[in-house]
């Protein structure tokens, strides 16, 4: 079954930090298809070649950014909070004040937040990696009025890409046209169950998990 999206944004750009990439989904999610491709500068024909290699060039090519893994820094990064240097004063001001089992206690919590924390950054950058694997080299998308096959590095906002059930997405969506359309989102929410989608704008959306109109890169 063939399903329609407009790719909105990138996860590596050179114009814009994560936060308000996804603060566009979210956006994209609550607006209708066409008024999406309106904020795009895009139509149902998709790009033209010379406005796709302009905007290449704007924001860089489409792709998830590298993690080399440094548990070590990881750790160090996750030291720097502020709630765990105070914990770790905290835990000091204790032993020298002869409360040693409030120190204790407290030495206890500062090594289990770390812990939690080192884990939780270990896992959420192994999962980026593990969706870049997973993602194809080519999609079909709608150029000069015509579906042809294009790097998918080369995808830009406002690009029409063509897919068909079992493909990943190769970049942050917006659904245009869609029958009966799902996503495994497992690799990013944990949820074994696929995510029932639709093309119908999606006002309550909070975050970019939320978002039922639109699909994310990397996911099936």
């Amino acid at each position: 079954m063939k399903e329609r999206f407009a790719t909105l944004k990138r996860r590596k750009s050179k114009a814009q930090e994560p936060g308000s990439v996804q603060l566009r989904i979210i956006q994209a999610c609550k607006e209708t298809p066409e008024k999406v491709l309106e904020s795009l500068n895009s139509s149902e024909e998709g790009l033209s070649t010379k406005r796709a290699a302009s905007l290449l060039r704007r924001y860089g090519p489409n792709e998830l950014a590298e993690h080399k893994i440094n548990v070590w820094k990881i750790i160090f990064d996750q030291a720097k909070d502020p709630i765990m240097i105070l914990l770790f004063v905290t835990g000091v001001l204790s032993f020298f004040l002869q409360s040693v089992s409030g120190g204790i206690v407290i030495c206890v919590i500062l090594f289990l937040s770390l812990a939690i924390g080192t884990f939780n950054e270990w896992r959420s950058q192994r999962t980026a990696d593990s969706l870049k694997k997973r993602i194809s080299h080519s999609a079909s998308c709608l150029r000069d009025g015509v579906f042809s096959e294009v790097k998918v590095e080369s995808l830009v906002p406002g690009d029409i890409v063509r897919m068909y059930d079992g493909e990943v997405v190769p970049a942050d969506v917006r659904l245009l046209k869609v029958e009966d359309f799902s996503c495994d989102e497992s690799a990013l929410t944990g949820e074994s169950r696929p995510a029932k989608k639709s093309v119908a704008p999606d006002p309550n959306a909070v975050s970019v998990v939320d978002c039922k109109s639109c699909a994310l890169m990397g996911t099936i």
